[in-house]
């Protein structure tokens, strides 16, 4: 049962979340050992919540993944997870890393929720709407950012970094919805509603 919550946290798409130490890089603090431990701990507390995200995200989906080739082995899916043992760790892990993240600043467990509600929105409405679902995709690159620097005190910031991760979650996202199309051919519109606006 571990092991299955564990892989519906999805840890291998974590590597987004380096992303957070952008202002970290941009202000020249990376060799400051304070500031980097810091972000570290932020990184590692936004891979939990990011993954609390892709579990509610599975128990909204659980019927349309199953038609997915790939995302139908998923523990919740596949039924090696129960959506009761889901929802209680989600729940527990919750309150953990929203208490872990108030010792560290209150603007991180803010940037936390406001992210958790986003994600909410994006798998209840907006994923199903074009366009909308990739611009929610990068709002959240854009808050991991602002998550590494609301525990750091940033001597300089340039507006760029806020345009550059913007765009380049843009073109990922796209990437992704293109991939789709490209997978689920006929059947792409019934895994996600949003992809009938795209076109290959």
């Amino acid at each position: 049962m571990i092991k299955a919550f564990i892989e519906t946290l999805r840890p291998r798409q974590w590597t987004k979340n380096l992303v957070i130490f952008a202002g970290l890089v941009f202000d020249g603090q990376m060799t400051q050992v304070t500031p980097f431990l810091r972000v570290l701990a932020a990184a590692f507390l936004f891979c939990l919540v990011s993954g609390i995200t892709y579990t509610v995200n599975d128990l909204m989906d659980i019927e349309a993944d199953r038609l997915h080739p790939q995302k139908r082995l998923r523990p919740l899916a596949s039924g090696r997870l129960t959506k009761v043992q889901a929802v209680s760790f989600v729940v527990i892990l919750s309150i953990l890393v929203l208490i872990a993240a108030y010792l560290l600043s209150l603007n991180l467990a803010l940037i936390f929720i406001a992210y958790s509600l986003l994600m909410l929105v994006y798998s209840k409405w907006l994923k199903k709407i074009m366009i909308l679902d990739v611009i929610v995709i990068a709002m959240g690159f854009v808050l991991r950012v602002l998550a590494g620097l609301s525990v750091i005190t940033v001597a300089y910031f340039s507006p760029w970094l806020f345009v550059l991760t913007t765009l380049l979650a843009m073109y990922l996202a796209f990437g992704k919805r293109l991939s789709e199309l490209k997978l689920l051919d006929e059947d792409a519109v019934e895994h996600r509603k949003s992809l009938d606006g795209y076109t290959i």
